[in-house]
Order: structure tokens, then sequence, then C-alpha cells
């Protein structure tokens, strides 16, 4: 979970951004607004408690800021593009609406990038793998018989056909004499 949060590899989708950013506007908003509860100007300096409250609300605002950075540079990775576009954020008129459109707005690249897999093509490839191992299971032992009647049905009239095209290329059809050609229509 840590990885996901804070590391810088791999990539996300576009609704593992959203969710990202969403849940960071929550958690700041929530500490904004306790904060400002909890905060009491006609306290006396001795109970003040403003330094412990600040020191909370910056290592929380830090937290917010690495997780924004990461799932940004992240999104960018599902893009095909590099997680130093993230800087663009900082170029004034223009930063803010690019992260917006690029990261909340347009697709990721389909398949394989430089910078992995798809998201959820993990999870993906593992379901199939168990729906492949849950086929072969002894449960469902009803499809090997089905394909062992299949393949024993198919042998008999293979060997059926082949008993049967020896005569028929040794017995002259109708209206074809042996050993003569035949003109005309066939």
């Amino acid at each position: 979970m840590a990885s996901a949060l804070f590391g810088f590899e791999g990539r996300i989708g576009r609704g593992g951004w959203w969710f990202a950013q969403l849940v960071m506007f929550i958690i700041a908003a929530l500490l904004i607004g306790a904060a400002l509860m909890l905060h009491d100007p006609a306290r006396s300096a001795e109970n003040n408690n403003d330094f412990a409250m600040l020191a909370i609300g910056a290592i929380c605002i830090i937290a917010l800021v690495i997780v924004n950075i990461c799932s940004t540079v992240k999104r960018f990775h599902d893009r095909g593009k590099s997680g130093w576009w993230y800087w663009i954020n900082f170029v004034p008129l223009i930063g803010g609406p690019w992260i917006l459109i690029e990261c909340g707005m347009l697709p990721g690249e389909d398949g394989d990038n430089d910078y992995g897999a798809p998201p959820g093509a993990a999870r993906r490839m593992s379901a199939l793998a168990d729906e492949v191992a849950g086929m072969n299971s002894a449960s469902n032992q009803k499809f090997d018989k089905i394909d062992d009647n299949y393949l024993a049905n198919y042998a008999q009239k293979l060997a059926a056909d082949q008993v049967q095209a020896p005569r028929a290329n040794a017995a002259p059809s109708f209206g074809q004499a042996a050993g003569k050609p035949v003109f005309g229509k066939r």
C-alpha cells in the first residue's frame, strides 16, 4: 500500500488519479477544519498548543503533497510520458489546466509501455490463470470426456473414409470406363 501511495514506479489510470485527488482534498479540508475548530485565540499562552498543531498539520500536508506528486507521475507514466512532466504544474496559467486535462481526462496507453503493464493487468492475468486452472479441476472432468468422445468419433470417421477411399479409386464410377478418359460434362 505504501508503494502505491508513495512510489514513483508503475502506472495508474484516470480513476485512480481522480480517487487520489479526492482523498487528498477531503483530508486537507478535514485538517483545515480541525485546525480552525481547535484554535482558540482566547487561550492563555501556557495552554497554547499551536506549535504542536502546526507541526502535525505540516507533516500531513507534506505527506499529501508527496501523494499528489506520486499519483501524478504514475498517471503521466500511464500516458507514456516521463514523470518529469509533473513540473509543468508550476508554469503559471498553463500548468494547472494542463495537468487536469492530461491526467484527469485523457486515456492512458493501451498495452505495455516503458513504465510497465496497464493498471489492473496483473489482477486480470491472475483471474485468467485461476479460470484456466479451474477448467482442469476434478469437477470439470466432463469437458475431458467430451474432448475424448469427439476425438474418438473423429478417428473412426477418418478411418472409415480411408478404407472407402481406395475402393472408390479402384472401381469406375457411373459413366466412366475403366482406363479411358471421360470427356464432356462432369
